[in-house]
């Protein structure tokens, strides 16, 4: 099983990425964020297996949730959710500690790819 936790500040957002895992057998989510602060918080706590992280958020911005997470020790893998798809962007997600880049729209069989990527790369 693969706990995910999704940190998005749009609820359709969260509700459609939810959606894509509710019909799958082994993946979980375990959290929804709605900003920064909040995902770096149920990283800690819920230990998931994977962030999809949207990189603007309030409070505290997908970026910044990010070097906190990796400041604090946390290794989970983490992947950035832009809609900007510049080049730019995407450097950035990966230099903050994102471990894969996702332009938004994306196709649901990329995420899925990328997360399980992820997942088998951390562990």
């Amino acid at each position: 099983m693969i706990r995910v936790l999704i940190a998005d500040d749009h609820p359709v957002v969260r509700d459609g990425l939810s959606g894509i895992f509710g019909g799958a057998e082994d993946f979980e989510v375990v959290g929804l964020a709605s900003d920064g602060e909040e995902a770096v918080e149920l990283a800690r706590r819920l230990k998931p297996d994977v962030v999809l992280m949207d990189l603007r958020m309030p409070n505290m911005d997908g970026l910044q949730a990010t070097r906190q997470l990796r400041r604090n020790g946390n290794a989970v893998p983490i992947i950035a959710l832009t809609a900007d798809p510049a080049t730019l962007r995407r450097a950035e997600a990966l230099d903050a500690g994102c471990d894969a880049c996702l332009s938004k729209p994306f196709k649901v069989a990329d995420l899925i790819a990328s997360i399980r990527l992820s997942t088998r790369a951390a562990g």
